[in-house]
């Protein structure tokens, strides 16, 4: 789960797939300046909970008047299932 660095904003992103469902969903979730450490504890694969906060601006692409909805998953903490 690398950093990514923009200016003074560090994220990691990891994408974590939903299980035990008929049709599993993948979420991908943004860990945020320090809580991305969180992340070093674990490895792909393993089973993990995460508590996430739904955050969501919009957006107008240039040039246009149509606005958009963007929708970010931020995880705030992360354990073994």
């Amino acid at each position: 789960y690398p950093e990514e660095i923009y200016g003074n904003f560090i994220q990691r992103t990891v994408w974590v797939k939903q299980v035990n469902e008929r049709y599993p969903c993948i979420w991908e979730i943004q860990f945020w300046h320090d809580d991305g450490h969180m992340l070093n504890k674990f490895k792909g694969g393993e089973l993990v909970s995460v508590d996430i906060e739904v955050r969501g601006k919009t957006w107008t692409p240039r040039g246009t008047n149509n606005e958009k909805v963007i929708n970010i998953l931020r995880g705030i903490n992360i354990k073994k299932a």
